[in-house]
């Protein structure tokens, strides 16, 4: 479900052994002491609850944790006019235009200051804003703007503000900064890094470059390892309901209740080469704080044992006092909160990763941690990184791509890629070179990943993964294979992958290995809040899919209406080029109120988390991420027998049902709802085994 980013991995390695380490064991295992603090007065409502019962003074604190970055603006001389005293706050939060979103600041300034700009917009162009608006200071008096705004698509949005009529001497506090997606619930400002225009002109127009920018994180006391907590309750972890067997302390209170954590521990040493996991098991929805700075947020609860996983940098851990705070809140039913801290050795030590992208946009950067270094090649290949609706606001950029496209079609893809790249210098001093796309059809203009690490790149491992059925995919041409003869080694992602390539490639055995798809075990983090999302007196099946000829959508409706099963309902998360034929087969056969058409989600997992069935009526498929998601939530899979369907799924976790709209009736006449709980202990232990022996060859 997830799509990976099309882009050209450049590694540093150096091999060490990775080791796991318990620096806080979980208290269902070990069980600890720890502080807690409890509320009886707190309410459901993030927004209204107010814990009046402790030394947390005001909910409106708790609620800005973890964004409550505070700057300081420092302006020494007059800016008498709009053009002077603009700061700018960069971020990689991208916009859409299907959602709504809201933006808010507090200013605090040491003088009155008039019509002061507040602007959400693109990166590039001051003139293309989602919201702007304007605002009066008064001198020493904390102004709070909150402004609404319908999306549009925006990649890298920025937080544009000016200043206009600043005196000498104005100093302006900025805190409270938040980017809310409305349409997801979701805050999207994370103390992002910032830059400034730092230049305002006096009145003789002369540039002044001393203005100043402080920023300091500025977070909840009680988040912090130098807070007084003599006043909480010790109890013995983990908490819970009296039926939650290894809960060591019972929950007090009940539903509505919210109950505040902290756990300090000492640290000798911090590795940053190290991959630090703090795991949690909570019930119902929590904020996870790690000295002060916020790194989660979830709503829902967690099952059993399996607990959250969450990854800190190491740059948030010290040497010395640390402590690890949670909100947890309580809203109904059972009741549960425990973590622990991992760390694993030398993780980031084997692999120094850069990452080349074409084109530096889109909503998955901000899933790219901190550790790998991002860069891109001429600013010509954007070409290849964006999409035709993007590229059209590039007019040279796109007539340039309508060349390339005759281009190829006389002479090669390979010809054009060479074309492109004239300029382009050759990039060297890795250990090892990944492109993570395949080739595209030879006469086919696209891509361009695999070319790029051939032809650009100069390193005694050069490795092309295989994300596709090699057979079906349509790139097995001659050209291609001779291409693929040119790397040094091939990944596919999967055995049953692997071997349909061989059969299409003609490559050797020995150059063509398996390195499986990462779990994202985060996953379970992503689960919808309490509101049901589907009707519980019937199965539903849930489709997620591109809306296209090869994913059998269509069939899938046929294959329900022949299975003549009333009690079964289908939702469909997607969009895609076959929508509209879809809708019209939906209207025909009548099913309405049995077929629900979701569209595109931003988080289909909690659709995921609770559906009967997922169901994948695929003609072809390689290696479909989906299939471990729904198994990281508990859902059965039904698919039809493509690629890697039974090696994947086989029977303990759904049905492999024959390539057909009758296999896919016979499969819907088995399944009922009695299916939650797969119990399957995931990680990536052996996926980093198959990578780390890819690379070290």
């Amino acid at each position: 479900m997830k799509r990976i980013l099309q882009g050209i991995i450049l590694l540093s390695c150096s091999f060490t052994t990775s080791a796991q380490d318990f620096i806080l064991p979980m208290g269902h295992l070990e069980p600890w002491t720890g502080k807690l603090l409890f509320n009886s007065e707190g309410g459901y409502n993030y927004d209204n609850a107010t814990p009046s019962n402790s030394p947390i003074h005001a909910w409106e604190q708790l609620y800005e944790a973890g964004r409550d970055d505070v700057y300081t603006i420092t302006m020494p001389t007059a800016a008498p006019n709009p053009a002077h005293g603009r700061v700018q706050f960069k971020t990689p939060i991208t916009l859409r235009a299907d959602h709504s979103y809201r933006i808010a600041i507090t200013f605090l300034a040491n003088q009155d200051i008039y019509n002061v700009s507040l602007s959400l917009c693109e990166n590039e162009n001051d003139n293309n804003c989602l919201i702007s608006s304007t605002v009066n200071l008064t001198a020493n008096k904390k102004v709070t703007i909150s402004r609404n705004g319908t999306g549009m698509d925006i990649a890298d949005a920025k937080i544009a503000l000016g200043f206009p009529t600043t005196k000498d001497d104005a100093v302006i506090t900025l805190s409270a900064i938040s980017i809310y997606d409305q349409t997801e619930k979701k805050e999207l400002w994370v103390g992002t890094s910032f830059y400034n225009w730092c230049y305002y002109a006096n009145q003789r127009g002369q540039r002044i470059t001393d203005m100043t920018i402080e920023g300091r994180n500025e977070t909840l006391s009680w988040t912090l390892p130098d807070f007084d907590d003599s006043q909480w309750t010790e109890a013995v972890m983990p908490i819970g309901s009296q039926d939650v067997s290894f809960a060591q302390t019972i929950w007090p209170g009940g539903d509505n209740t919210n109950h505040w954590f902290r756990r300090t521990f000492t640290l000798n040493e911090v590795h940053k080469t190290s991959r630090y996991v703090v795991n949690v098991l909570h019930d119902d929805n929590y904020r996870l704080y790690v000295n002060g700075k916020q790194v989660e947020q979830a709503n829902n609860w967690t099952t059993g044992t399996d607990a959250v996983k969450v990854e800190i940098p190491a740059s948030l851990l010290r040497v010395g006092q640390n402590v690890i705070a949670a909100y947890v809140q309580q809203n109904w039913g059972g009741k549960l909160y425990d973590c622990g801290l991992t760390e694993e050795l030398g993780v980031y030590e084997e692999y120094d990763i850069t990452l080349l992208l074409f084109s530096r946009s889109g909503s998955l950067l901000r899933e790219i941690p901190e550790t790998v270094k991002i860069i891109t090649p001429l600013r010509v290949y954007r070409i290849l990184g964006l999409e035709k609706k993007d590229l059209k606001k590039y007019p040279l950029l796109f007539v340039l791509k309508a060349f390339l496209l005759t281009y190829t079609k006389i002479f090669s893809r390979r010809s054009a890629m060479k074309l492109l790249g004239l300029f382009q210098k050759e990039i060297s001093g890795y250990d090892a070179v990944i492109s993570y796309s395949h080739f595209p059809h030879p006469n086919y203009f696209g891509n361009g990943c695999a070319d790029f690490v051939l032809d650009k790149t100069i390193c005694e491992n050069k490795v092309c993964f295989i994300h596709c059925d090699y057979l079906n995919f349509g790139g097995q041409a001659e050209a291609n294979n001779r291409s693929y003869q040119e790397f040094d080694r091939i990944a596919c992602c999967s055995d049953s992958v692997r071997n349909r390539f061989l059969l299409g490639s003609n490559l050797p055995d020995s150059k063509v290995c398996t390195v499986r798809n990462f779990y994202d075990l985060r996953l379970t983090s992503y689960r919808s809040d309490n509101t049901r999302l589907f009707n519980e007196s019937v199965i539903n099946v849930l489709l997620i899919a591109r809306l296209s000829e090869e994913k059998g959508i269509l069939r899938a409706i046929e294959a329900l209406v022949q299975s003549k099963r009333k009690d079964i309902c289908y939702y469909i998360i997607g969009d895609g080029p076959q929508k509209e034929e879809i809708v019209r087969s939906i209207g025909e056969y009548q099913l309405d109120n049995r077929i629900i058409m979701l569209g595109e989600q931003g988080n289909p997992y909690q659709y995921l988390s609770q559906a009967d069935w997922l169901l994948v009526p695929s003609f072809h498929e390689a290696a479909p991420m989906v299939f471990d998601e729904a198994m990281l939530m508990g859902i059965k899979v039904i698919t039809t027998n493509t690629t890697s369907a039974e090696e994947m799924i086989g029977s303990e976790h759904g049905i492999v049902c024959e390539n057909s709209t009758d296999g896919i009736v016979h499969a819907l006449m088995r399944i009922d709802k009695s299916v939650k709980s797969i119990t399957e202990n995931f990680d990536n232990e052996k996926q980093r085994k198959q990578l780390d022996a890819l690379l070290s060859q």
